[in-house]
């Protein structure tokens, strides 16, 4: 079944629905495939590129549409490999010129035991968020799942040595390149995210023109892999990582899926501290909004609701603008972090969802505020749904951040009734709730994930 054929299915269905010591090494060698020693895959160029922008929205969009075309070069560190994750190897791929010069991105790769040629498997792209790095982790957590997984630095470190174990420690990751390897390779690394400027300068000094090019650049390098199924291939991100995804897909709209977790679009109305780094002449090239309407496959938009560095109505927009191909998922319990962000389950649901994998996901009816207090809502829930709850969180103050950034209101909750066999949720909205918003909670036999309604103002109408 090809990937324009689930997607235009699912769409249909969410449309009705609405420690650290070591060695340096790695030389260069032919195909992807080949990630055994000193192997290497050589660049494969496409268009001219271009020159003559008129401005740095046109150079990003036409810098973006180039490298689309080109199969990065790719570099194999075995010495690099990580400790305690056999099978995961350590590679360089060449990333977006920077000021004329060749840079290069640190990545841990990882397939499922039996892909091959003959039995190729889907993919996904992993970009970390802030203070993260490549985590091998989060490639298992895939491969585990059947799913070939890139982890990109996309901050442009590297780990310090061969035989770091501690991968969350910044003290083993470094963005030094030694004499020796400057000597044997000419590529620099890529900018590191500072996040008080992203739009200063030329874009091609600018950290997200280099984690945007790299997204695209590690798709390509997926889909050029015989055990990978091209038409499979899906990203996500974590907090920052969840930025970078919101903006990738509007420059590349060929993923399978996408999942930003946490990060969203629509961040220069934030009333969080994101707000700060997206200010409007930011928005005239990074702001994910602007291109949304580009993106027609499948989205997973995953966030918590009392999540500091993420106004919550900005994720609601985000799903509002591309509910049609969207699923929903606030969760009242999570916290932020990038194992909290990977933990869930609903990612690996969403992803055998579109991959022809697994069922699809529970759904709840968006109740409006026309609707009043007292909720009788549609679901509409898969065959191995196994158990099915739901609560209504609410605030009795509008959503609003403190100069902490942090919600001033905690959500409160409210169980709701649901009868599985009639497909239907009742519940009655507490009269001093100023917004709430639903969240469904489905077990089946390979555990439980939630998905939900938007924020919702009683009595107004707000859409």
């Amino acid at each position: 079944m090809t990937r324009k054929f689930l997607s235009a299915m699912i769409c249909a269905a969410l449309m009705l629905c609405a420690g650290c010591g070591g060695a340096e090494g790695g030389e260069q060698s032919p195909a992807v495939q080949d990630d055994t020693a000193g192997s290497t895959a050589a660049a494969t160029a496409g268009p001219t590129v271009p020159s003559g922008f008129e401005d740095n929205n046109q150079e990003a969009e036409l810098m973006m549409e180039y490298y689309k075309s080109v199969t990065p070069g790719v570099t194999y560190l075995p010495d690099y490999d990580p400790v305690g994750y056999p099978g995961i190897k350590a590679l360089y791929f060449d990333g977006a010129d920077m000021g004329g010069k060749k840079t290069k991105l640190f990545a841990y790769i990882g397939f499922p035991a039996g892909a091959s040629e003959d039995s190729p498997v889907p993919a996904v792209v992993l970009q970390h968020g802030g203070g993260g790095f490549a985590f091998p982790q989060w490639i298992q957590q895939w491969t585990s799942r059947g799913y070939a997984a890139i982890a990109i630095a996309n901050t442009g470190y590297k780990p310090v040595n061969g035989n770091i174990t501690e991968f969350y420690s910044p003290k083993c990751w470094t963005r030094r390149l030694t004499a020796e390897e400057k000597a044997a390779d000419e590529r620099i690394l890529v900018p590191d995210n500072n996040t008080t400027d992203l739009n200063g300068g030329k874009p091609d000094r600018q950290w997200m023109y280099h984690a945007v090019a790299g997204t695209i650049l590690a798709h390509n390098l997926l889909r050029s892999d015989p055990r990978i199924i091209p038409e499979q291939i899906g990203l996500t991100g974590i907090s920052w990582g969840g930025v970078i995804t919101s903006i990738a897909m509007g420059f590349d709209t060929d993923f399978a899926f996408y999942i930003p977790i946490y990060g969203c679009a629509y961040l220069g109305q934030s009333e969080t501290w994101m707000k700060n780094y997206f200010t409007p002449k930011t928005c005239e090239v990074w702001d994910a909004a602007t291109r949304l309407d580009r993106v027609s496959a499948p989205i997973l938009w995953l966030n918590w609701a009392h999540d500091d560095a993420f106004d919550i109505r900005t994720n609601c927009q985000s799903y509002l603008a591309t509910q049609e191909h969207a699923v929903f998922a606030m969760r009242k319990e999570m916290g932020h972090s990038h194992d909290l962000g990977w933990l869930p389950l609903e990612s690996y649901r969403f992803a055998d969802w579109v991959t022809g994998r697994g069922e699809k996901m529970s759904r709840v009816q968006q109740p409006d505020s026309g609707m009043g207090r007292e909720l009788s809502l549609s679901l509409d829930l898969p065959s191995d749904a196994v158990d099915v709850s739901a609560q209504l969180h609410y605030l009795t103050v509008p959503v609003s951040y403190g100069a902490d950034s942090k919600i001033v209101q905690n959500f409160q909750s409210v169980d709701c009734s649901v009868d599985i066999t009639a497909g239907r949720l009742t519940v009655s909205v507490p009269e001093e709730a100023a917004v709430y918003y639903i969240e469904l909670s489905t077990a089946w036999k390979g555990g439980r994930y939630s998905t939900s309604t938007v924020l919702v103002e009683p009595g107004k109408s707000d859409r």
